[in-house]
């Protein structure tokens, strides 16, 4: 969405709240309050903002909303610039200034991977966050044009592992490796802890403007529904995307490989672990075997169980880009970009 001059990509609702500012929300405010965890839906980790500006230096207000410090990522088009701490429950006005060499070399020289490195990018590496302002000092600022963007855009549906949990920075997540090897936009609809395939979340991916999607779907469900209602779950979600994006590939994830599956005692994750994946298998294999839907399994992503942090099911920076160079193989080998 467009907000005085600047693309909050990411973002679909701007909301007022009492520190001043507005709250920057992945999912819409009414569909919140239906999804499984009200916190997870509406962080906004992965939000970008971008920008084009005649100005050389610019300040940029924004607040981390959470108990906890964050930070801010800052680009120019491919080129990363530096990171910037978020006080928590404070405002922290970040300055931008244009990067020196840029002007060294011939404009050609900055070789553009995806985005013109015209466009200012400012990832929120934060839960909570709030928009206040951003100053240009007079100069000039506009969002991005069609030609200085990705062509194609990902829609990415999962868990924490989806929304980068671990990775040092969100840049490290597996989804954002995967886009930048193939060249592509990328939404962040990761629910950390509360990806739940709720009928609202299929409905509002269903409205929503995407070329392809990825659906990472069952390490939160596992111990919380039954395999029968998973199963009823999984069918709404990838039945909606095919109805309502015919001729886009819908590629479904089945859950990593984790703790769970390799325990050495009884674990209450690993029976429904071992019937989600067997159901994600069997609904590729038969019901939609002639459609778009296409499995990835989650062993092919990350083959190597050293992937993994000490939690035993949060990938490492290493699991993160190993599953961002085997995902970005497979949906380019499926033609999908």
């Amino acid at each position: 969405m467009i907000y005085k001059d600047v693309e909050f990509f990411d973002i679909c609702e701007l909301k007022e709240n009492e520190n001043g500012g507005r709250s920057l929300l992945r999912f819409p405010s009414k569909n919140i309050e239906k999804m499984f965890s009200e916190y997870s839906a509406s962080c906004c980790k992965g939000a970008e903002l971008r920008f084009v500006s005649d100005s050389e230096r610019l300040e940029l207000t924004v607040s981390a909303d959470d108990d906890a410090p964050a930070r801010l990522i800052v680009y120019r088009g491919d080129y990363y610039i530096k990171t910037v701490p978020l006080r928590a429950k404070e405002k922290t006005t970040a300055v931008l200034e244009s990067p020196e060499r840029f002007g060294w070399v011939e404009k050609e020289s900055l070789v553009r991977k995806r985005f013109s490195p015209d466009v200012w990018r400012v990832f929120i590496d934060s839960g909570l966050a709030s928009f206040h302002s951003l100053d240009s000092f007079g100069g000039t600022v506009r969002p991005p044009r069609p030609d200085e963007i990705p062509e194609k855009k990902w829609l990415a549906y999962g868990s924490s592992i989806t929304c980068g949990e671990s990775a040092f920075l969100h840049t490290s997540s597996y989804i954002q490796q995967a886009a930048y090897r193939l060249g592509v936009d990328v939404l962040n609809k990761g629910c950390s802890g509360a990806c739940a395939s709720e009928t609202v979340t299929a409905d509002f991916f269903s409205g929503e403007d995407w070329d392809f999607i990825t659906l990472e779907m069952g390490v939160n469900m596992r111990n919380v529904i039954t395999p029968e209602e998973f199963e009823k779950r999984s069918v709404y979600m990838i039945d909606s995307m095919l109805k309502s994006h015919p001729g886009k590939k819908v590629f479904v994830i089945s859950i990593l490989p984790n703790h769970a599956i390799r325990t050495a005692v009884n674990s209450v994750y690993k029976p429904d672990h071992i019937a989600f994946n067997d159901i994600l298998t069997r609904l590729c294999e038969t019901r939609y075997r002639s459609t778009d839907a296409v499995l990835i399994k989650g062993e092919e992503l990350l083959p190597d169980f050293c992937g993994l942090t000490a939690d035993l099911i949060h990938p490492s920076d290493y699991g993160h880009m190993q599953i961002g160079e085997r995902l970005a193989g497979i949906i380019n080998s499926c033609g999908a970009v």
